[in-house]
Formats: C-alpha cells, structure tokens, sequence
C-alpha cells in the first residue's frame, strides 16, 4: 500500500523561501559574473600595456593613456 502525506504549506511562506533563495542565487551568480569581469578587464589592461611597451609605442597613445597605472 502507499500512503501519501499532504504537507500543508502556507503561501506566504513558500513566497518568503522562493525570495530567498533567489536572492542568494542571484548573489552568487553576480558575484562571478562580477569577478569574471573584473579579471577580463585586468587582463585587456595588461596586454594594452605590454603592447604598448613591445611596439614601441608611448604610454600617452593607448587607450587609458597614463591611467594605467592608477588601475
């Protein structure tokens, strides 16, 4: 035989879960997204640098110019 419980479970906090977990989810997700980011960015600075450097070009010409190292 199989019994079967109804598990009795309130809107609101269904809703309340569902919000929290969603947020966390989105937290995480952002936070990699964010991290990915920021080391892809790092990245393009570096190699705009070093090319600048290897092709003989002056830190004035590139793109952030003498910003680079600020950032």
């Amino acid at each position: 035989m199989v019994n079967d419980f109804l598990v009795r479970l309130s809107i609101r906090s269904a809703m309340f879960a569902g919000a929290i977990t969603g947020f966390v989810f989105g937290l995480f997700v952002g936070g990699l997204l964010g991290a990915l980011l920021s080391w892809f960015a790092g990245a393009i600075v570096d190699w705009q640098s070093q090319l600048g450097y290897s092709l003989g070009v002056t830190q004035q010409l590139l793109p952030l110019g003498d910003q680079i190292n600020s950032l």
